[in-house]
């Protein structure tokens, strides 16, 4: 099971991301996020190109993606909705912060209120 690297309910700035991002190799957990809950944060490595941080236990929707800072970007951040039955909802979000200069590294955070998601285990 993955430890969180951080606990925040608020959107990560870029002084955290850059520290998370360049933690050492023994501080980041490569296995695969299991229902993770609003405000954990977790540093995941990214093995051979697989978005293995993608299958977390929920079911989520690509709501955009933004550059941090928007002038001189150095991460890009991936926004997603949680899907419900009854659409997609933004009460549980995840955000996934991508350094543009390394891809063998994510940061994925994860907002709001996780007891109104859905689990829907990954299927290989």
């Amino acid at each position: 099971m993955a430890i969180p690297a951080l606990i925040s309910l608020n959107h990560l700035n870029i002084e955290v991301i850059n520290n998370l991002i360049t933690k050492s190799d023994d501080e980041i957990r490569a296995t695969a996020l299991n229902n993770p809950k609003a405000g954990e944060g977790y540093v995941v490595q990214v093995n051979n190109g697989k978005d293995d941080w993608r299958a977390d236990g929920y079911r989520w929707k690509q709501n955009g993606r933004s550059k941090i800072p928007r002038g001189l970007p150095l991460y890009t951040k991936l926004h997603f909705a949680t899907v419900t039955p009854t659409g997609t909802s933004c009460v549980f979000q995840k955000f996934v912060y991508r350094d543009l200069s390394r891809t063998d590294v994510v940061v994925v955070h994860y907002i709001g209120n996780h007891e109104l998601a859905i689990l829907m285990p990954h299927v290989i």
